[in-house]
């Protein structure tokens, strides 16, 4: 298995709330232009940007602008920060975010659009899958005395 796909099913899609996945697939699949590759976000992070909204963002950001509903250059860049940690921390691989994003940002976009769109049907399948059978293995069997 390639490491951006290991890292993307076992370190980043189980960190994405349900809105990140829908508001991400919608984005890959529309060709988003505000799903940025090589960019965190945009206007770029520093001081005299952080109050500014955010026009556009990369995989993680838009994540948290579009799933999360963060508005703020500041808020964006704190939450792609959080998410790399997390990430790294889950699969105890320092730099496992950095190989991820790497692989986003120098993949044709069209590949990256193709093969991300793919990954997150996958995870969507797999929560439904987990989350039916939850239901059905606490349904009551047989009749009531």
């Amino acid at each position: 298995m390639d490491n951006w796909r290991f890292i993307f099913r076992q370190g980043i899609a189980p960190l994405l709330s349900h809105s990140s996945l829908v508001a991400l697939k919608k984005g890959l699949r529309e060709d988003d232009p505000a799903l940025l590759q090589d960019c965190v976000v945009f206007p770029r992070a520093n001081p005299l940007a952080w109050d500014l909204p955010a026009s556009a963002c990369g995989f993680f950001g838009y994540c948290g602008k579009e799933g999360e509903g963060l508005v703020t250059v500041y808020e964006i860049e704190q939450f792609h920060e959080r998410l790399c940690l997390e990430v790294e921390w889950r699969l105890g691989w320092p730099g496992a975010a950095r190989v991820f994003l790497d692989w986003c940002d120098t993949t044709t976009r069209s590949a990256m659009r193709r093969n991300l769109f793919l990954e997150i049907k996958r995870e969507q399948s797999q929560r439904w899958q987990r989350s039916s059978q939850a239901w059905r293995e606490n349904q009551p069997t047989g009749s009531p005395s």
